[in-house]
């Protein structure tokens, strides 16, 4: 499928939309329920995801991608962990109300999710036990940081 053709995207975006919607209601849902949210059918869906779960963990990666690329200091990791860790920290608290809606039923797949985004930054040229070790604990102390101060005032 031609990820540029705009049928391609535009389907994309009402499915995010759709998606969106659908967990303001902090409740699951069906495949059916998100269709009939997006205007869409089942073999639509089906041509970009191969499963509700797929598409879910796709699209929470895809929207906390776009979140990270905007933290200030992701590229510190390594030379100010503690800066990047605040940045991070920072970020997620900004947008609490949307990461609460993506992970409210899973916090642990954010964190997962995270992960994920993060080791294919550092590690995509090359690869380093170091430097997987030193992001998964950066990470960590992200989490814990949000876990035990939601919010700082």
């Amino acid at each position: 499928m031609n990820t540029n053709d705009l049928r391609f995207i535009k389907t994309e975006k009402i499915l995010r939309e759709a998606y969106l919607t659908l967990r303001k209601k902090k409740k699951p849902f069906t495949l059916t329920q998100l269709c009939q949210e997006a205007m869409i059918n089942k073999t639509t869906f089906y041509k970009h995801y191969e499963s509700l779960e797929k598409f879910d963990y796709d699209i929470c990666k895809k929207i906390m991608r776009e979140l990270y690329s905007k933290i200030e200091h992701i590229n510190e990791a390594f030379t100010n962990t503690e800066l990047f860790v605040e940045s991070l920290s920072s970020k997620i608290s900004e947008n609490k109300e949307l990461y609460d809606l993506l992970f409210y039923d899973d916090f642990n797949k954010g964190i997962r999710i995270s992960e994920e985004i993060y080791l294919e930054i550092y590690l995509k040229d090359t690869y380093s036990l170091e430097k997987e070790i030193k992001i998964r604990f950066a990470l960590a102390g992200s989490a814990q940081l949000l876990t035990n101060n939601p919010s700082k005032e």
